[in-house]
This record gives C-alpha cells, sequence and structure tokens, in this order.
C-alpha cells in the first residue's frame, strides 16, 4: 500500500510539474498571438498602400510637369500654335484661350504664357500678322502690313466683299464711330448696292448676312443691341479688327478722293479720331 501510494504520489508530481513546464510554451504562444494582433493594426491597408502609391505617383507626375521644356518641345509647341491660328485666319474665326489648351497645350498648358510670347514675335517677324488679344483670352490675327489701298491689297477672289466692308467702314467712321442699323442699309440703297425690297446683291451675295453675321463674327463689326425695343434695334460700331488692322487715315483720304481730293482737315472729328488712332499704335509699338 506504501508502494502504491508512493507510485501515486509521484505521478501526480510529475503530471504537476508537466502542467507548470508547458505554461512558459502558452505564455509565448499568447505573446506571439497579441504581437500579431498590435502588428495588423498598425499595418497598412491594401487600400492605403494603393493610397500612397497614387499619392506617390502624383507627385512624380507633378514634378516631371514642373521641369521647363526641351528646345525641341519648345520648337514644336510654338509650331503647332502658330499652325492652329493660321488654320483660323482663314476664316477669320475668333480663338479662345481653352481651345488652345485643349487641341494643342494639352499637358504643356503651365508654359502657356512663354509659348504665347514667343508665337506672337514668331507671327509678326515671319508671316507679317499680329497676333492681338482682346477680352482676355480671346486671339485674332490681323495685318501687320500696311494696306494701300485698303479695298485693293487682298486676293481677287475677295475683293468684293473687302469693297464692301470699307464701305460699311468708312460710313460709320464718318458718322463719329457709330451707325443705325436703318442708316446704314438706307446708305447702301442709295449706292443702289442692295435693293429696295431686299438685301440679295448679284456681285456680294446675301449684303444683310454679310454684314450682320460674317463681319460682326470675324470681328471687323460690333452690333450692339438698343433699348429693349421690340422689334428689337441695333447699332454698328468697328470691331476689334478693323481697328487693328484698317488704317483710318487710308479710309479719310478714300472719302477725300470722293470729294475730288478735299482736304482731310475739312473733317475735323475725322481728324483727330485718326490721329487718336495713330498715337495709340506707336505705344502699341514702343509697348512690344
Amino acid at each position: 500500500m506504501s508502494q502504491r501510494r508512493q507510485a501515486t504520489h509521484s505521478s501526480t508530481q510529475s503530471t504537476r510539474g508537466t502542467t507548470r513546464n508547458t505554461s512558459p510554451v502558452k505564455q509565448s504562444t499568447r505573446n506571439a498571438a497579441h504581437a500579431s494582433h498590435t502588428n495588423t493594426k498598425n499595418s497598412p491597408s491594401a487600400s492605403q498602400k494603393s493610397q500612397w502609391n497614387d499619392d506617390e505617383y502624383m507627385t512624380q507626375s507633378q514634378a516631371t510637369q514642373s521641369k521647363g521644356l526641351t528646345p525641341e518641345e519648345e520648337n514644336q509647341l510654338v509650331g503647332s500654335v502658330i499652325r492652329y491660328l493660321l488654320a483660323a485666319e482663314r476664316t477669320k474665326h475668333v480663338v479662345q484661350r481653352p481651345q488652345l489648351i485643349k487641341n494643342v497645350f494639352g499637358t504643356y498648358n503651365k508654359h502657356y504664357r512663354k509659348i504665347m510670347t514667343i508665337v506672337k514675335a514668331t507671327l509678326t517677324q515671319v508671316f507679317g500678322f499680329n497676333l492681338v488679344e482682346f477680352e482676355t483670352g480671346k486671339y485674332i490675327l490681323t495685318n501687320a502690313i500696311t494696306m494701300n489701298p485698303p479695298h485693293l491689297s487682298c486676293p481677287e477672289s475677295e475683293k468684293p466683299q473687302r469693297i464692301l466692308l470699307i464701305l460699311v467702314l468708312t460710313h460709320i467712321f464718318m458718322l463719329d464711330g457709330i451707325c443705325k442699323e436703318e442708316l446704314l442699309w438706307d446708305f447702301l440703297r442709295k449706292l443702289t448696292i442692295i435693293p429696295r425690297d431686299g438685301y440679295k446683291n448679284q456681285m456680294f451675295g446675301d449684303i444683310h448676312k454679310i454684314i450682320t453675321v460674317d463681319f460682326v463674327k470675324q470681328q471687323y463689326l460690333e452690333m450692339p443691341k438698343i433699348g429693349s425695343s421690340d422689334p428689337p434695334a441695333y447699332e454698328f460700331h468697328w470691331g476689334v479688327r478693323a481697328e487693328e488692322e484698317v488704317s483710318k487715315r487710308h479710309v479719310l483720304e478714300f472719302v477725300s478722293k470722293m470729294y475730288n481730293d478735299r482736304p482731310i482737315k475739312t473733317w475735323p472729328k475725322q481728324c483727330n479720331a485718326l490721329n487718336e488712332s495713330e498715337r495709340r499704335s506707336i505705344e502699341s509699338e514702343d509697348d512690344n
């Protein structure tokens, strides 16, 4: 009996010892599990890693765009802008900055001002055009070569419209720069350019459309509405292209010839207007 009790006691002690010996293993396992959980909470998720990668890409992309253009890239961009402007000039269309950025500059839009400065100089020196910006971000090309006489300095196919344009601009100029619509139609009827009952002319075509649509779109004329009458009434002014491209002195000399070479000084208001126009033109050239 004593031996059994002794054996039983030894077995119990052995079991207790085994139990005590496994405690550090369990503790180690728990520590490892805790560490794993802690690391999981502190580790970036897949979406965070993706966001970091996107941020890193954007930083690199912005850094790339902030670099200056190479001479080759600059020349290509200048050439592309000039070709675009010259194509628009064939139809006398106004070009707007958003169009240029979308169709030509693309990702190089941060170089816009620098490129446009080079383009402006190149157009004048090489092609004989002035790049005129008006209403902030709108551009037209005007002839930088003096037209003398203005109504003949154009291709043969464009002469009819050019003659009509000079007649219209001349009439507006002689009325101190403002001409009501009906006064213009009366003037053209007296010259038998348009008939009494319409606006069609065999030489010029649809006079009403040419003046109120084509010349206005081309910026040769402005056509603001007068008051709030019904039907609406309009008046005509010189547009920005006319101001830049047509010489008021040539216009007044043209009128002088129609009046048997009457001295231009006999039209004091018009003389003052042309002198002011020439003064602004000289100041603009000095600024450039």
